[in-house]
């Protein structure tokens, strides 16, 4: 029988859990010094793919060991304790995009495109937010979601995001880059409800930043 998400969560969150807190800072500090590093703000679209080619080619390789495994698969990005998951990565609030292109229903040449449906059968997320911060002071001027307390603060750390749960309130948008935009309201829901879930790993806010004494080369 089919593992429920919530069973792949708890495998992957007890994993997590088991990384001393002395590793978390020394990722908190390097991601902290990819995110200067490429932007004064920290918000540029390269932060998240270096931030992420660091996590899947550097860290969780060594504080998993043979636990992780590097699997970049339709939107999987790792498989952790052998289950596949995809890893984003926010510093404060903000939009997520699941893929930054859009997928338009034919190619230029009128062959069909490939559809990707983010939101049937998702894989389950791994949401890295960077910085601790309140995302509202009040609560949006529209909000989305009734019943909600806005006010909460967001701590840093890794959440592990129930997407199956999460694709029956979601409501993609899209903008000149990407047409599966998932908004800062949604987003907000997704931390609050995987943190009251218990699928949170606490990571420290960067204390220390270094120069970068490594380059990133894709293959």
């Amino acid at each position: 029988m089919p593992k429920t998400q919530e069973e792949i969560l708890k495998k992957i969150r007890d994993r997590l859990l088991r990384v001393d807190f002395s590793s978390y800072q020394k990722f908190a500090n390097n991601a902290k010094s990819i995110e200067i590093s490429k932007s004064l703000d920290g918000k540029g679209l390269s932060t998240g793919a270096d931030i992420d080619y660091y996590l899947v080619n550097d860290f969780l390789p060594d504080v998993l060991g043979d636990d992780f495994e590097k699997y970049q698969k339709e939107e999987a990005d790792v498989k952790i304790m052998g289950e596949p998951a995809s890893f984003k990565t926010l510093k404060v609030k903000g939009d997520t995009a699941l893929s930054w292109s859009k997928n338009p229903i034919e190619k230029k040449d009128g062959r069909a495109s490939i559809d990707r449906k983010f939101l049937e059968d998702p894989l389950p997320m791994i949401m890295y937010v960077r910085n601790s911060e309140n995302w509202y002071k009040y609560g949006p001027k529209n909000p989305m979601h009734e019943s909600i307390d806005w006010k909460k603060l967001i701590h840093s750390g890794f959440y592990l995001i129930d997407m199956l749960k999460a694709s029956k309130y979601i409501i993609l948008k899209e903008n000149n880059k990407s047409n599966s935009i998932i908004d800062s309201q949604d987003m907000y829901r997704m931390l609050i409800n995987a943190s009251d879930e218990g699928n949170f790993i606490s990571i420290p806010d960067a204390n220390k930043i270094g120069k970068l004494r490594f380059s990133f080369i894709y293959e």
